[in-house]
């Protein structure tokens, strides 16, 4: 992995999201979690341990997390691949507004290789091609190939 970012952004609209709104407790909580996990990369992705996260606080058991990230996924506010042991926020880049800065683009291209999961990295694919005919103005010509690629 990369040099980890130093901070997360957190959109303050997302209190007004009703789908947001809607999940527990335990699963925003999940959610800031994960947002601000110190390996985070520019694609979303950081390392899904249950065990790891339920000692982020002493209220927390493992089953807890993944009654937690059940909700997440099912409100797909994440993709979580058990196996890889890898979670992908679906909507990071969209709302970390690196899209506007180049080099962070190129440092996206470079990233998304490195997610391991098939199943994360279509879903980032999803929404990168999504954010593309949102946001066309972007450099997309920046990340090369990688939109090009079938999910």
């Amino acid at each position: 992995m990369t040099k980890p970012m130093g901070y997360a952004r957190v959109q303050r609209a997302i209190w007004r999201d009703p789908t947001f709104t809607a999940l527990t407790m335990q699963a925003q909580w999940l959610y800031l979690r994960l947002l601000s996990d110190p390996r985070i990369e520019v694609t979303g992705l950081t390392d899904w341990r249950p065990d790891k996260i339920a000692r982020s606080s002493y209220e927390w058991d493992i089953q807890t997390v993944l009654t937690a990230a059940k909700e997440l996924t099912d409100a797909h506010f994440v993709v979580v691949d058990d196996e890889l042991e890898e979670v992908l926020i679906r909507t990071f880049v969209r709302h970390d507004g690196l899209m506007s800065q180049p080099n962070m683009v190129r440092r996206l291209a470079k990233m998304v290789d490195l997610i391991e999961s098939q199943t994360l990295r279509d879903a980032l694919l999803v929404e990168l091609r999504r954010l593309r005919d949102e946001q066309p103005q972007h450099r997309w010509d920046l990340l090369g190939e990688v939109l090009d690629e079938q999910p």
